[in-house]
């Protein structure tokens, strides 16, 4: 018997369920919604409350979804090292742009306020 052959001792990894996608698709729609109300109500009120719904909404969403992939990862055998996939990548990046629309809203009204001087 060759000493590196290993093949028998190798068991199958356990089949662990990938987490479900929905709070990506969750993330998008919300981001969505997000913009859709930055561009057609361009008010301070509803901008400052959508930036902070998306923020904590969006960042807790995608903080469960990373939290439920390194469970799976950790069940599957591996350390719990998990790289973020492309939907992933796009649900932050709408997040971002999301944020980035009503600040741009809150900024510019902010800037119209007398500060004292």
């Amino acid at each position: 018997m060759d000493p590196l052959d290993f093949d028998d001792e190798v068991a199958d990894p356990p089949f662990v369920r990938p987490p479900s996608k929905w709070p990506i698709y969750a993330v998008l729609g919300l981001s969505a919604a997000a913009l859709i109300a930055a561009a057609v109500l361009r008010s301070f009120i509803p901008a400052l409350v959508t930036y902070g719904v998306v923020l904590v909404v969006g960042c807790g969403l995608l903080f469960w979804r990373r939290r439920m992939m390194i469970v799976a990862t950790r069940q599957a055998g591996g350390i719990g090292f998990v790289a973020l996939s492309k939907w992933d990548r796009i649900a932050l990046a709408a997040l971002v742009v999301a944020c980035l629309a009503n600040g741009v809203i809150i900024a510019l009204e902010m800037a119209t306020w007398d500060w004292g001087s």
